[in-house]
């Protein structure tokens, strides 16, 4: 997914003309230079201009690769490359039986297999080694992250259950007990070239101004949104602070990141901030909304499928991968408007569980979302 804090690359396309257009426009030069002349299929005429239509069309598209070329080398000379997928992270907690006797060990690489909120399964793997002691306690947390890289575990919830592919028949159950999260696919086209496009706006090696800061961040793998605050040091009142500078980081899911990759952006940033500046990373402020709705059906539509339009619509609009710093959230309107425009709603009765939202540092997620129809 590209990161909406990234411009839209611009394509560059040197030539639209197709072959069927060029075949069309020299037909048309043909009747107006002979009148009498009726264009038939198979004449040699039309036989002509569709061969050169052919022959043209293959030096025009090979004339649209020489931006792409052009753009690919200036990028390698910069020595950009393309983020890697970032595996998602996250804890289980395992509970020994108790009748476990002596101590027992689960090796680092322990498979786990937990369902994701598509309906789908991933397996996760423990990180370290671990040892339990039944005499001390049942219960083990295991620090886990996905055996695939990329966004297909993020957002499998607490208290989800997880099952073991490596048997040990002395853990009697396991259990998400930190989200996981973080996950990155493998950096798209748009994404890559994006971010690239955003960084060449400033050839210069050292970071001044926000944008540079924010740009920066964004080239390190696992951080999918980032923005950056001049004059501030992450706690007191944006711009009031001279000499510091605070980016605020995500995943692309818009989920905090780990410190690790706070660590390295920090590194980063810090290393290539002008002499004097100091820079501070931070986690976005997450503002989580549980919203209680109740709505009239129109007459003719099935309440379980405007129910779940509403639930998307609602859950893809106030979304932390997506949403705008400058958006605010501060009336249930906003939220009435958009629903009430979607088929089969016939008027919104009760919202509440707003929370506001002012922009800036913050995003938005929807946690509960309880939908009655009437």
């Amino acid at each position: 997914m590209t990161s909406p804090d990234l411009p839209t690359p611009v394509t560059l396309t040197l030539h639209t003309v197709t072959e069927t257009q060029m075949v069309d426009a020299m037909i048309a030069a043909m009747q107006v230079n002979v009148p009498e002349w009726i264009p038939q299929e198979g004449a040699t005429e039309v036989m002509l201009f569709e061969s050169l239509a052919l022959v043209m069309g293959q030096q025009i598209y090979a004339l649209n690769q020489l931006p792409r070329v052009v753009l690919d080398g200036l990028v390698a000379i910069r020595g950009y490359m393309r983020l890697p997928a970032v595996p998602a992270s996250g804890q289980i907690t395992v509970t020994v039986a108790s009748s476990t006797i002596g101590t027992r060990t689960l090796p680092a690489g322990t498979r786990f297999r937990v369902p994701t909120p598509a309906g789908s399964t991933v397996d996760v793997l423990t990180v370290d080694l671990i040892t339990i002691n039944p005499s001390d306690a049942l219960t083990a947390v295991l620090n886990v992250t996905a055996d695939i890289p990329g966004s297909a575990a993020n957002g499998i919830a607490v208290g989800v259950p997880a099952s073991m592919v490596d048997t040990y028949t002395w853990v009697e159950s396991a259990v998400v007990s930190v989200i996981i999260a973080g996950g990155g696919d493998i950096e798209t086209d748009a994404s890559f070239y994006a971010r690239v496009a955003l960084a060449f706006q400033s050839l210069s090696a050292t970071y001044v101004i926000d944008n540079q800061f924010a740009a920066a961040a964004l080239s390190v793998a696992g951080v999918g949104r980032a923005k950056g605050f001049g004059l501030w040091d992450g706690a007191g009142t944006v711009g009031t602070m001279p000499g510091h500078v605070t980016v605020a980081v995500a995943g692309p899911d818009g989920a905090n990141v780990s410190s690790g990759i706070k660590a390295t952006v920090l590194s980063l940033l810090t290393a290539g901030a002008v002499a004097g500046l100091q820079v501070h990373v931070i986690d976005f402020i997450h503002v989580t909304e549980n919203l209680a709705l109740t709505y009239v059906l129109a007459p003719g539509y099935v309440g379980t499928a405007v129910t779940a339009q509403i639930d998307t619509l609602v859950r893809a609009w106030i979304n932390p991968a997506t949403w705008p710093y400058t958006e605010t959230l501060t009336s249930i309107n906003q939220i009435i408007l958009r629903i009430g425009a979607l088929p089969g709603v016939d008027n919104v009765t009760a919202l509440t569980g707003l929370t506001t939202v002012t922009g800036g540092v913050t995003l938005p997620t929807v946690g509960t979302f309880v939908i009655t129809q009437t």
